[in-house]
């Protein structure tokens, strides 16, 4: 997506030209809107879908933004980012049912729409479209600032530790990006590890990292300074990433040796 299509669609109008001006200082300048309704938006994009959709859930026609999403979904691939003041379950629940990119709570900051959009821009096909009630295995939401974020779990190289209570997720397409935008888990890596226990390829590989064992490209034996024993490690990336006693023979398992 070099030059995505943007639309807005912001029930106070005002907000919906504040949303605009905010995406053309980002250096975006294909921008539908803004609309204040889901009838009105629809009217004017349905011949000419947008790549991504900023919108509200709440809007003035009949059509909330949910139902926006889905319409537009069933006729091609637009990936969306939700605005909303609600993060009950209820409204969490059946905002996941269209797979956005994000959702921000308002009032959100220039860096968390600027983070929402960079991901949209960058992240590859979402997959099916449309509505779904099945729970999504494929990804993780990932909360940042005041909003939420779409990762999807293949794209997910490794996972590591600030040495605390935080963690950051490098993918795939941020190898080269600004570090302040690479989404960061109030977490520490065992409770990381516990919660993404469904996904099998991501897997404990030291105190420091959770590796995407599928991203692996060497398997190194590297001999420690003193020209004593030899240490395993991993190349993804060309990040090298020592594996630890107690995760080595685990790691290992999982690849064919011939």
């Amino acid at each position: 997506m070099e030059v995505p299509k943007i639309v807005v669609v912001e029930d106070q109008l005002v907000l919906g030209y504040d949303i605009i001006d905010r995406l053309k200082m980002f250096g975006y300048s294909d921008i539908l809107g803004p609309f204040t309704s889901g009838e009105e938006a629809w009217g004017e994009v349905k011949g000419d879908l947008p790549d991504i959709a900023v919108m509200d859930i709440n809007l003035a026609g009949k059509l909330t933004g949910i139902d926006l999403a889905a319409r537009l979904q069933a006729h091609g691939e637009v990936k969306v980012i939700y605005l909303t003041s609600r993060e009950d379950d209820q409204t969490l629940h059946e905002i996941t049912k269209t797979k956005p990119i994000a959702f921000l709570n308002k009032p959100f900051t220039n860096n968390e729409l600027k983070m929402a959009i960079f991901n949209a821009v960058n992240s590859g096909s979402m997959g099916s479209y449309g509505p779904s009630t099945e729970t999504l295995n494929d990804r993780i939401f990932v909360k940042n600032g005041r909003g939420r974020y779409s990762i999807q779990l293949d794209d997910i190289l490794w996972i590591k530790s600030n040495g605390g209570d935080t963690a950051v997720i490098m993918t795939k397409d941020r190898l080269n990006a600004d570090p302040r935008l690479l989404p960061t888990i109030a977490l520490n890596l065992s409770k990381i590890e516990e919660r993404l226990s469904f996904y099998p390829n991501l897997c404990r590989a030291s105190r420091y990292y959770i590796i995407n064992t599928m991203h692996v490209e060497r398997v190194l034996d590297l001999q420690d300074v003193s020209g004593g024993s030899f240490k395993k490690a991993v190349l993804i990336a060309d990040e090298e990433i020592t594996l630890g006693s107690r995760y080595r023979k685990s790691i290992t398992d999982k690849f064919h040796q011939i």
